[in-house]
């Protein structure tokens, strides 16, 4: 994700993630941003978010959010999500 920030493509490849609780499978979350813009994933056993954030003092940062564990509890997970999305959207 840093990479690509330095890419020609950014902009395109940015629009096409999600925004939470607007579009996509992030549509159904509990927190809506347009600040935030993010591809989920799962498995089995694994939850992870990664995307960019532009945060309110101007800077943009790449993140990625991961839960992997045999047995895992995805709606947990995914909850848990909601609120690290929260914490960075901040």
């Amino acid at each position: 994700l840093h990479a690509a920030a330095r890419r020609p493509w950014l902009v395109a490849f940015r629009e096409s993630l999600s925004r939470p609780g607007k579009d996509g499978r992030m549509k159904g979350f509990d927190y809506r941003s347009d600040r935030i813009r993010v591809k989920s994933g799962q498995l089995r056993d694994a939850y992870c978010l990664a995307g960019y954030v532009d945060r309110s003092n101007g800077k943009r940062i790449a993140f990625a959010y991961m839960v992997n564990v045999s047995g895992l509890d995805i709606a947990a997970a995914g909850s848990t999500a909601v609120e690290v999305l929260k914490q960075l959207g901040e």
